[in-house]
């Protein structure tokens, strides 16, 4: 048992202890946000160096965490689960969905996404990482009184430590191994092996799959579900049937919007008008975009592996999504004095540039002026819409 696993096991056990090292960890993210370097924030903390360390790596997670979830300065997350965690509000969302379930969570991790499900079921989570497995029993005290119950243990090797019947739906949120996002053999444990091992013993089956990934490439029948978070794509889910409510379904967070639907590519004409709309990716991803444009007379001018953008004479604002204003449409060799006229203070570009390149052009474009002018760029073929957002 390695020095921080050891650590963990006295805090689960000693209550006065979590309360005086989360105190500590709180201090040294203060520390960090303040400017601290890493060896100055933690070189008073009375502890061993490794551990000293870990309550950075402690610190760095309720950073990390910080508008993710609402309880941050109390979380306990290591760098993975500080990455990983399914956000609260993605978690109370699939909690209300799946609500008065049992549920059995196949490699819980810190405990998140298992916690906000025991907010309205009764669950058991399983996790072979015992540091995480143990973090996932501090996290659980800090949400007081719950139907939660943490097993450290391997799937399916550890199967029997875990209840799992005709009620039971069965959760996971794989890791993603090295390889193609589009190939299931890259996610641990594969969900197809999770299906084949409990067959239909049980209610049905979650999962969290890649963004990336074609559903069908699981051979799962049930309901992909994609959920944004304002207006940024955060998950996919795969529900099998009995769960599933539709083919496809695009979830809008926070106004808690949901299309349901079969899928179906929409065609529209290239062209351009005044009025843009990015419409929300989550319902661009699920492919049930004509939910919202159907007998609209939408015009297409652009679309990357980011975004679509449609252009209207008038706002539709049914259509959810970014909406803009074109200010103007010019070449891109006549940009820079188009843009002069209008001195931005800050220039985003709605179009996929090289990384590398990226700061110096959009620094190239902005001005140093006292009020914001926030002016968005987007593509029409060889030209340049130079926009502003509309919020109604």
């Amino acid at each position: 048992m390695d020095q921080v696993v050891r650590f963990l096991h006295d805090l689960t056990g000693n209550d006065a202890l979590r309360a005086e090292i989360s105190e500590k960890v709180s201090l040294v993210a203060e520390r960090l946000r303040n400017g601290w370097s890493d060896s100055k924030a933690i070189q008073d903390i009375d502890l061993e160096i490794e551990l000293r360390k870990f309550l950075l790596e402690l610190a760095r997670g309720r950073i990390s965490a910080a508008g993710r979830f609402s309880n941050s300065y109390a979380l306990w997350l290591d760098r993975f689960s500080s990455m990983y965690s399914t956000p609260e509000i993605v978690a109370r969302y699939r909690s209300s969905r799946l609500k008065g379930s049992s549920i059995v969570d196949i490699g819980s991790g810190a405990g998140m996404q298992s916690i906000f499900f025991g907010l309205n079921s009764t669950v058991q989570g399983i996790e072979e990482s015992e540091k995480r497995y143990l973090l996932s029993l501090l996290n659980l005290r800090e949400f007081g009184e719950l139907p939660v119950r943490f097993v450290n243990g391997k799937y399916p090797g550890n199967a029997e430590f875990i209840t799992a019947d005709r009620d039971t739906t069965l959760y996971s949120d794989p890791l993603r191994g090295s390889g193609r996002k589009s190939d299931p053999q890259t996610l641990e444990p594969d969900p197809r092996s999770i299906v084949q091992y409990y067959g239909d013993r049980v209610k049905g089956f979650v999962f969290d799959i890649p963004l990336m990934m074609n559903p069908d490439n699981l051979e799962i029948r049930g309901e992909t579900e994609y959920i944004s978070v304002d207006g940024i794509l955060s998950r996919a889910t795969l529900y099998s049937s009995p769960l599933a409510e539709a083919s496809r379904s695009a979830v809008l967070l926070p106004s808690g919007l949901r299309l349901t639907g079969e899928p179906r590519t929409t065609i529209f004409k290239d062209g351009i008008e005044p009025a843009l709309v990015i419409p929300d990716p989550a319902i661009v991803k699920a492919n049930i975009l004509y939910m919202v444009t159907e007998g609209r007379q939408l015009y297409l001018v652009h679309s990357d592996s980011r975004r679509l953008v449609l252009a209207s004479r008038d706002h539709d604002w049914d259509i959810p999504g970014e909406h803009f204003d074109m200010i103007s449409l010019c070449s891109e060799q006549s940009l820079r004095s188009e843009i002069a006229k209008l001195k931005p203070s800050k220039v985003i570009p709605r179009y996929s540039i090289p990384p590398e390149t990226y700061y110096r052009f959009v620094n190239s474009l902005e001005y140093d002026t006292d009020e914001p002018n926030l002016l968005y760029l987007i593509k029409y073929g060889g030209k340049i819409a130079i926009c502003r957002k509309i919020i109604r």
